[in-house]
């Protein structure tokens, strides 16, 4: 899908959510993790950096963890060289856990800072009730 400014590029691909320890390769040097929790969910992210516009090998979990009758929900955003946030849509955690992975997110006007940040839905509602968590990484490339 081609959006104006960034692209998203959907695959199968699966990164596990740990990621292993950076070794002295520049591509491990580029590879980050992100993750946050609250009361209602936990998240997280491992991506790698790829220049200036790009992140690869993108992978996204979620959990829910309370029996509340609210589901929690995850994003990865970033903000790009003209300080403009922009995000994936929310990935919805309706049974116990969600994954969701790409091989590429790319704009065109840089990404400077990536993160995930997840809040809890009510039912079918397209606004979250309520913030839960956030975590974000600068780009080390930028």
């Amino acid at each position: 899908m081609r959006t104006r400014g960034m692209t998203f590029a959907a695959g199968a691909l699966t990164v596990p959510a740990t990621a292993a320890p950076a070794t002295a390769t520049p591509a491990a040097a580029a590879a980050v993790k992100a993750s946050c929790s609250g009361r209602g969910g936990s998240g997280s992210a491992a991506w790698t950096w790829a220049g200036k516009t790009e992140l690869h090998s993108v992978s996204v979990r979620a959990k829910d963890n309370r029996a509340d009758g609210m589901h929690p929900a995850i994003r990865l955003y970033w903000y790009n060289g003209k300080g403009k946030g922009k995000s994936t849509p929310w990935r919805h955690v309706r049974n116990g856990d969600n994954h969701w992975s790409t091989p590429v997110v790319r704009d065109r006007d840089k990404v400077k800072v990536a993160g995930i940040e997840m809040a809890l839905f009510r039912g079918n509602a397209s606004h979250p009730v309520r913030d839960l968590c956030g975590a974000g990484k600068k780009n080390p490339r930028y």
